[in-house]
């Protein structure tokens, strides 16, 4: 859409796509974050992966944000919408919506959020056939497209091997990522977590140390760091949560169960120190590539 200056603050600006046609079949629909509230929208928060679409049958519609226009012209933030019970067909929008986080992580509309500069949003709109591949394979095919190809060919060159990586990064996580302290009397250890209780070491779905144990451990065998690997293994064997040992229950909080909470003494991650096992700091950054030296 071309520019066009409100005369009064303007709240939003929207694209609306309704499925008209006969669905035989109930209609599917990608997004990507949820919209619990009829309030809320898909803000551009979560544009990571910037795509909605909708199928019924033979028949698929993706919406595609301009996102690179986001980056220059964004006098509101951008949102996708989706209602797949709306009374005048299933609906996809996309535009600008001012719009406020809340929760853990929703946005909804903000009434009062306006702006009386030039609005400007563009999208791409795909139709095709459904019957080819999966419905969330041709957002990712699509996405990548429209969004991954033009920053992916002006990427800089992987300076350092990945596999000199994986080697640094095992030996820097002993020195500067990982926390031991005392549970019940038995001494227990794992990578660090940040977290509003302070530096501990978490077992539930987002942070789980036991599951960072068992990639440490796996890498230092790979790597013939065996000494490493023992480490993660015994040092996370001690603090695995127990129904019998309820005083290795930690403290439950917003996040789920924290156990083997160790913030006396810990260490802080940040910054790295000027030497360590992974060599100096100079040495671990990657060197610009040629094209980008030139």
């Amino acid at each position: 859409m071309s520019p066009s200056a409100p005369t009064a603050p303007a709240v939003a600006a929207w694209l609306d796509f309704h499925w008209t046609a006969d669905a035989p079949h109930p209609v599917r629909a990608w997004v990507p974050h949820l919209r619990p509230a009829a309030d809320d929208v898909i803000a551009d928060h979560s544009f990571r992966s910037p795509v909605a679409a909708m199928e019924s049958g033979d028949i698929r519609v993706l919406l595609l944000p301009d996102v690179e226009l986001l980056g220059h012209e964004r006098a509101l933030p951008a949102a996708l919408d989706l209602d797949i019970g709306d009374p005048r067909g299933a609906r996809l929008a996309y535009g600008l919506w001012a719009s406020q986080p809340y929760g853990h992580t929703y946005f909804r509309r903000d009434p009062g959020g306006g702006t009386t500069q030039p609005l400007c949003f563009a999208l791409h709109v795909v139709a095709e056939s459904a019957a080819e591949q999966s419905l969330e394979s041709s957002c990712a095919r699509w996405v990548w497209r429209h969004t991954g190809t033009a920053p992916a060919a002006r990427a800089r060159t992987q300076a350092l091997p990945f596999a000199e990586h994986a080697v640094r990064a095992s030996d820097a996580v002993f020195v500067d990522e990982w926390v031991e302290g005392s549970v019940g009397g038995r001494t227990v250890g794992g990578p660090i977590n940040y977290s509003a209780f302070g530096q501990a070491v978490f077992f539930q779905a987002w942070f789980n140390a036991l599951r960072s144990a068992i990639g440490l451990a796996l890498l230092g065998k790979r790597l013939h760091r065996h000494r490493a690997a023992k480490h993660a293994v015994d040092g996370l064997d001690r603090g695995v949560p127990d129904a019998t040992r309820p005083e290795q229950s930690g403290h439950a909080g917003a996040a789920g169960p924290v156990v083997g909470s160790c913030t006396a003494g810990a260490r802080s991650a940040l910054p790295l120190p000027a030497t360590s096992k992974c060599g100096s700091r100079r040495s671990c950054r990657t060197a610009p590539s040629a094209a980008s030296a030139s």
